[in-house]
């Protein structure tokens, strides 16, 4: 495969990751809204098109053209980006969903997700449980998860 059509399919899997994460389809997710889901929506799918493949933030405004019939200002895909930089240091929601989208994406762009989305995964995991046994099966999971061998080197 070339390295074009490898963009393109990666492109693709961001995006459907992204939509399938939200919850809602390439139509409303498109469609000329102000809406906070949905501008959060594709500002996730700009970001991690931006991080993931060597797309240009015009090639970016292109995403969804087809759908809504017109393209994105490189400028408005530059705002959206910054603005989930941005909101990453102050919005814990914004943060949660950037490291399970990167979980995610790791996973289906056959990439290891960074160090930093695995540890707010386990945050968020370690909310949820409460019980000893699960807080060590979760621990267990996530050793498993970074390959972690406890023996001593010899």
């Amino acid at each position: 495969m070339n390295t074009k059509n490898n963009k393109i399919l990666r492109i693709s899997i961001i995006e459907n990751a992204v939509i399938n994460y939200f919850e809602t389809t390439k139509e409303v997710v498109y469609m000329n809204s102000r809406k906070r889901e949905l501008v959060e929506c594709r500002s996730l799918i700009y970001y991690f098109v931006r991080k993931y493949t060597s797309a240009t933030l015009s090639k970016c405004g292109d995403i969804g053209q087809s759908i809504k019939g017109s393209k994105t200002n490189h400028a408005t895909v530059l705002h959206a980006v910054n603005n989930v930089i941005d909101a990453c240091l102050y919005d814990k929601v914004m943060t949660n969903h950037v490291s399970n989208l990167e979980i995610i994406l790791s996973e289906r762009l056959n990439i290891n997700p960074t160090f930093e989305a695995l540890k707010n995964k386990f945050v968020n995991d370690l909310k949820d449980h409460t019980s000893k046994e699960d807080l060590i099966n979760l621990i267990d999971k996530l050793k498993t998860k970074l390959t972690i061998n406890d023996e001593p080197n010899s």
